[in-house]
């Protein structure tokens, strides 16, 4: 319970309450399927299927359609785009069924909330399974979406991407909801006895002195180094990160003290988006030490793929309190009422530097502030195609991004209706240099309520708001 406790639900009043804790809500998956056994797809206490429900639960290797239930409503598996690249699947590889093989979609779908439809899907398989998750009905999914599904209402959630790739990400079209990283407040600790290992080949990389000792067969040590990009199954042994900063210290005192020993140290596991626990696939090897290969049925795992699963649950909980708000209007109610800056600044962890919009973008969700966020920036579907137009797409590109034969362009209307702003400028251009920009809010606040518009800017930017009410 820390994760919803954390994100300030509670059972007592607020969204979570408000929304019946998501009652209802059908969520569609999209990731490589699911471990139905496991007890966090039990249906004790869960509602009746959905009647507008229209999937089923697909029979295949290990995996029989008796595995759903009133939680887990349905399961796909989508495999025709990777048979015709590699053949048949080989069964070493991967079920030829919804039964997960990897683990990464059982792990994300029991973070989810609602009833869960289930499929896994190669790259040329996903558009199948998105179409087949709309066609099935379903509210709200993780997967990598397309504009036809938020056509029909569905809010897309999707992760970021977790391999560090500087500014960038992936997911970024603007009907998507892109799901970053963070850190939660709460960390792992136990007292082991250490041992101090002298790096002296000068790697400082954490794989490489994981590796020395692991030769020297250690039963823990301390490793140095500014960057930690390992996950906990990484490590065959209990360990300690230091900074760089510390080695000359740790050094003197292992060599100079006359009984040097580290002994019932703390070591800690800091939460970074980061480390949630959830389900896992039980019959994958989840890490080995020494000669033993273990498994697991929870593990803790990394990565943008953990963030999207929690605010799917916001986004669903948010559906069921205003059914008649657009993807739109509850992406724009999540990234408005985020917060980056709760007293402590957020931080770019990997690099240790303070964080800026380009790191965490709109900030951290508050989902009890989402559920009343006052003024919203809503977007119709047309104005998606609005904005495609206006980025000089031929015939046959519009045709395959709107998924249809005609459409109307409004060559005066190719801004869109977003709550970020971007002004691209060569460096050729003169300075100083005017940009306008033209956005519309709605109050779904109280109709008495009273807005005002400030603004922030650097010492080299001037920022000036003009504000007209309509009724």
């Amino acid at each position: 319970m820390h994760y919803p406790n954390f994100l300030g639900l509670k059972r007592n009043f607020g969204l979570w309450t408000t929304a019946s804790y998501g009652e209802g809500v059908i969520i569609g998956v999209i990731d490589t399927v699911i471990w139905p056994e496991s007890e966090s797809f039990s249906d004790r206490g869960m509602a009746p299927v959905p009647r507008r429900w229209k999937g089923k639960c697909e029979e295949g290797t290990a995996f029989s359609p008796s595995a759903c239930n009133n939680n887990l409503i349905g399961a796909r598996s989508f495999n025709k785009g990777i048979r015709a690249a590699v053949g048949n699947i080989p069964d070493k590889l991967d079920y030829d069924s919804p039964r997960d093989f990897e683990g990464h979609g059982t792990h994300t779908s029991s973070m989810t909330t609602g009833e869960t439809d289930s499929g896994d899907s190669a790259t040329s398989d996903v558009l199948v399974g998105i179409d087949q998750a709309t066609a099935d009905g379903v509210d709200d999914f993780i997967a990598l979406a397309s504009l036809s599904a938020v056509q029909k209402g569905i809010i897309v959630v999707c992760a970021a991407g977790s391999d560090e790739s500087y500014n960038s990400t992936y997911n970024g079209a603007p009907w998507i909801t892109t799901v970053g990283i963070g850190t939660l407040d709460r960390s792992f600790t136990a007292k082991v006895t250490l041992v101090v290992c002298d790096n002296s080949d000068g790697k400082n990389d954490v794989f490489s002195q994981i590796e020395k000792l692991y030769r020297v067969n250690a039963y823990a040590g301390i490793v140095m180094s500014d960057i930690s990009n390992l996950d906990p199954e990484d490590y065959n042994i209990p360990s300690l990160i230091l900074p760089t900063s510390s080695r000359k210290l740790v050094k003197e005192y292992a060599t100079n003290a006359s009984e040097a020993h580290i002994s019932s140290m703390m070591l800690v596991f800091t939460s970074l988006g980061v480390d949630i626990l959830a389900v896992v696939a039980p019959s994958r090897v989840f890490m080995e030490t020494g000669n033993y290969k273990l498994v697991t049925d929870y593990a803790l795992y990394s990565g943008t793929s953990m963030a999207a699963p929690h605010v799917t649950g916001v986004a669903t909980l948010l559906k069921v309190v205003h059914p008649e708000w657009s993807p739109a209007a509850i992406q724009s109610a999540m990234m408005t009422t985020a917060y980056n800056n709760n007293g402590t600044s957020l931080t770019n962890q990997p690099l240790n530097t303070p964080g800026t919009p380009v790191d965490y973008g709109a900030g951290h969700i508050t989902p009890n502030r989402a559920m009343d966020p006052g003024l919203i920036y809503d977007i119709e579907f047309q104005d998606y195609v609005d904005f495609l137009c206006g980025f000089g797409y031929n015939y046959a590109q519009m045709r395959v991004v709107l998924r249809r034969s005609r459409w109307d362009c409004n060559r005066e209307r190719n801004e869109l209706n977003y709550f970020s702003f971007i002004s691209i400028s060569s460096k050729d251009e003169r300075f100083p240099k005017v940009t306008n920009f033209t956005r519309v809010v709605t109050n779904v606040g109280d109709d008495e309520s009273n807005y005002q518009a400030t603004a922030t800017s650097s010492d080299e930017m001037k920022i000036t708001v003009e504000c007209e009410c309509r009724d």
